[in-house]
């Protein structure tokens, strides 16, 4: 049909693919790779994927990554602070992770998200979340248009 509003997709961004591993209760180092919103289209939304494994699967069913943005250049070339494990200061989604030590493929829309950030994991399921390559985030700006 004519003007219908369809999602539209731009360029797929790995934020990290060599995660280290991460205990409940720690945040990750930033994440190689700033997302920059403006250069990649000035999409407002992001679809963020996580894939990864945990040691152990044991009470971690319907726990969660929190997805932790540091916004960069918000008053001329001036970041937010960095965040640590007791000062999360921008939460922007949570990825919810079943109980399985099998790779876990898992999903996060962030709409409105920062248009320039540094991104960060802070992990509370309880058990470790397996490191050195064995977790990725990816992330895939989108919006809305008509057709």
């Amino acid at each position: 049909m004519a003007n219908e509003t369809k999602r539209a997709y731009g360029s797929s961004t790995t934020l990290t693919s060599t995660g280290a591993s991460l205990t409940s209760g720690s945040i990750s180092a930033a994440m190689g790779t700033t997302l920059d919103l403006s250069a990649a289209g000035d999409y407002p939304h992001v679809r963020f994927y996580f894939t990864g494994t945990f040691a152990t699967a044991t009470g971690i069913e319907n726990k969660v990554l929190e997805l932790i943005c540091r916004e960069l250049d918000v008053d001329g070339t001036t970041d937010t602070e960095v965040p640590t494990a007791t000062y999360r200061n921008r939460l922007v989604g949570a990825f919810v992770v079943k109980n399985s030590t099998s790779a876990q493929n898992l999903v996060c829309d962030v709409y409105d998200a920062p248009r320039k950030g540094e991104y960060y994991l802070y992990q509370e399921t309880g058990q470790t979340l397996n490191g050195t390559g064995n977790w990725t985030v990816k992330a895939t700006p989108f919006t809305y248009g008509p057709t």
